[in-house]
Parts: structure tokens; C-alpha cells; sequence
């Protein structure tokens, strides 16, 4: 699952530059908050620290852990402390607090730090030089997030998933960052979210066979997704494995072995 920006408008107003620092500061918008906007948890996790200090002002730390990585997070001079307690588990966008001005900041501002670790990782401090890593190259901007800054990417369809649909030919995407499109070889627009899509299109192009989940919004049939085409009523669906799929179409190119997909041939 990918990390969602940890506030509704996201203004960098300080870059990731270690040593001098180690994390990206976020500015407030009066339309989205204003200087103590809500503060929301980029993913799914577990609060391993919470606090105040003079450096950091009321602060959390919270425990993700992605693949094969332990990635944790840091947001600091929270307005108040945040209301969640050590081992309590949150979800992605839950609010954990409020944007402020304590510790040693200079104006209302998110302070937000992102460590990539090893699986099995247990905190030490001074390993901050070690795994701090620039969160904008892990962290992305959702369909109901705003920026000024072109320079963050976004994750796109989330607004668009669905439930398994027999009537409608559905695409499920389960691979980290596809590229989504404007149309076919078009401007790149982001990543698409994991999750299951209806068909709007589909078209070979450049080699590709692409999918379109959107008006403005294709991929190109290259990661490990799953098609599944709709059902009749005079023809019900028969399901296949990646050993029994006939070789007839588009349809079994990234299955994994042992999964399944329900075909009906037109």
C-alpha cells in the first residue's frame, strides 16, 4: 500500500538535505487548515514513540513495515501531543494531531521525517544519517490532496476502485509503481493504485497492450495484474491457472503461478 502525504495541501517549505536536515518541512494554506491543518498517518502502522523535547516539540514516531523494509515516520512540532499512545495501531489518513509551532521551529510547520530500515530493525538514534531517506521519493500525493509543487508525485485511481463486477470486463492491479498515463505513450501522470478497476478501453499500442480505467487515465498491460472478463448468462465463466489458460489473448501474460482468472472467450 502506498504512503499517502501526511496533510491535505502539501507546500514544501524546507528540502530533504542531510546532514543539515533530515526530513521535509510542510507550510500551512488557509484554505486547507490554516497554521494548525490536521496531520494525517502517511500509512498503516504502530506509535513507537510519542513526546516533547525542546528540538523537536511535541512529536510521534510511528512503525510501518513494507515488503521486506521497516519504515518508520516522524512528524514534529505538532501543535499539541498527539491524543494516540504508544503501541496503538493506526490507519492510513487517521489523524494522529495538529500542524504547530513548538520546540525549536520558527512558524507553524510540519516537520516530517521518513527512515527506510531493515525488517527486523530496532531503533537507535544514531543511525538517523544512515536510513533518513528524502520522503518525496516514498511518500505520494492522493486524488483528494492538493499541491503547488509539480515535483511530487502522484497516486491515481484510488477514487475509481471497485468490487468484483461479473457484468463488467475489471482489471486488478497489483503492482508497485505502474506508470499511468494521460493516453497511450502520453504524458506520465503518476502511479496507479493497487486495486480492481472497470474497463473502459483497451488498445495495442507501441508494442503494448494498454488499459484504460478513466477518461484520462491509461496503463500499459506490462506489471502483475489480473484481467477478468464478464460473465453471460448463456455462457458462464470458466476459470483458468496460469498451466491451463489457452494462449488466445492478452489475458494470462503476468498471471503468477497458481493463480487463477475467470475468462469467458468472446
Amino acid at each position: 500500500m502506498y504512503n499517502r502525504m501526511p496533510l491535505e495541501f502539501i507546500g514544501i517549505t524546507g528540502s530533504f538535505n542531510p546532514p543539515s536536515h533530515y526530513g521535509v518541512d510542510f507550510g500551512w494554506n488557509s484554505e486547507y487548515g490554516g497554521k494548525t491543518a490536521p496531520i494525517y498517518s502517511i500509512n498503516d502502522g504502530v506509535v513507537i514513540d510519542k513526546g516533547y523535547n525542546n528540538s523537536s516539540g511535541n512529536y510521534v514516531w510511528i512503525k510501518t513495515i513494507i515488503n521486506n523494509n521497516t519504515f518508520l515516520h516522524r512528524y514534529l512540532h505538532m501543535e499539541r501531543e498527539t491524543p494516540l499512545n504508544i503501541g496503538d495501531n493506526v490507519k492510513r489518513g487517521e489523524i494522529i494531531g495538529n500542524m504547530g509551532n513548538t520546540g525549536d521551529s520558527t512558524g507553524n510547520h510540519l516537520h516530517f521525517e521518513l527512515w527506510k530500515c531493515p525488517i527486523n530493525y530496532k531503533f537507535n538514534w544514531n543511525d538517523r544519517s544512515k536510513y533518513a531517506v528524502n520522503p518525496l521519493e516514498y511518500v505520494f500525493l492522493f486524488f483528494n490532496q492538493v499541491t503547488n509543487d509539480n515535483k511530487i508525485t502522484r497516486v491515481l485511481g484510488t477514487d475509481l476502485i471497485k468490487t468484483r463486477d461479473t457484468n463488467k470486463d475489471q482489471v486488478l492491479v497489483k503492482e508497485e509503481y505502474l506508470r499511468c498515463r494521460k493516453n497511450p505513450n502520453g504524458e506520465i501522470l503518476g502511479y496507479i493504485d493497487y486495486g480492481l478497476y472497470d474497463i473502459l478501453d483497451t488498445k495495442d499500442e507501441a508494442g503494448y497492450t494498454w488499459i484504460q480505467v478513466d477518461i484520462n487515465k491509461w496503463f500499459a498491460y506490462t506489471g502483475n495484474v489480473i484481467i477478468y472478463k464478464k460473465e453471460t448468462p448463456d455462457e458462464p465463466c470458466k476459470e483458468y491457472t496460469s498451466f491451463t489458460a489457452p494462449k488466445d489473448g492478452i489475458y494470462y501474460i503476468d498471471l503468477l503461478k497458481g493463480e487463477s482468472v475467470y475468462y469467458k472467450k468472446r
